[in-house]
């Protein structure tokens, strides 16, 4: 296979794994090839559910451990719970401008990872579709992970610290 049919068998299975948008994402990533800026709305306003509708479940572990870190330091450096709201509310915000500028990259980036693995490890054509299209696409029940994620990870044990310790 040539270079040009490789490229554009990439292409066709990036396109599989995305489903949902993938006009769009194809045209916010070619911008980011060419250096424009691509932002991401909902990725802005709701960036932990943008990530469990897209299955980036990672960067929801690190989201809710750096609000667990923040809780932890707050809380043992500084009693008073205004700080502490504060300075959730400016991290919350952090996140919310970071996703916006930062989403369609990273989320490039998941999707090239994926679709790699997938196409190393399919044993033929059919496996390699059959295993995009259930791994890739938007995902409500990934919606419904991320807020698992956060009560487990973030919510439990700010509960736990400041109701209990």
């Amino acid at each position: 296979m040539d270079t040009s049919d490789e490229q554009t068998t990439l292409e066709k299975d990036i396109g599989m794994f995305v489903q949902q948008n993938k006009a769009y994402y194809e045209e916010q990533w070619q911008n980011l090839d060419n250096g424009k800026l691509a932002f991401n709305v909902i990725a802005f306003f709701l960036p932990i559910f943008w990530l469990g509708y897209r299955r980036m479940y990672r960067h929801i572990g690190m989201i809710a451990l750096m609000y667990l870190v923040i809780d932890i330091g707050l809380f043992i450096f500084i009693s008073e719970s205004s700080s502490l709201n504060l300075l959730d509310s400016f991290y919350t915000l952090g996140i919310g401008i970071f996703y916006g500028f930062f989403a369609n990259k990273l989320y490039k980036k998941h999707v090239q990872r994926r679709v790699n693995k997938i196409r190393t490890v399919a044993s033929d054509e059919q496996e390699k579709e059959k295993m995009l299209q259930q791994q890739g696409g938007g995902s409500g029940y990934g919606v419904l992970g991320a807020i698992v994620m956060i009560f487990l990870i973030y919510t439990i044990p700010t509960i736990i610290i400041t109701y209990i310790v």
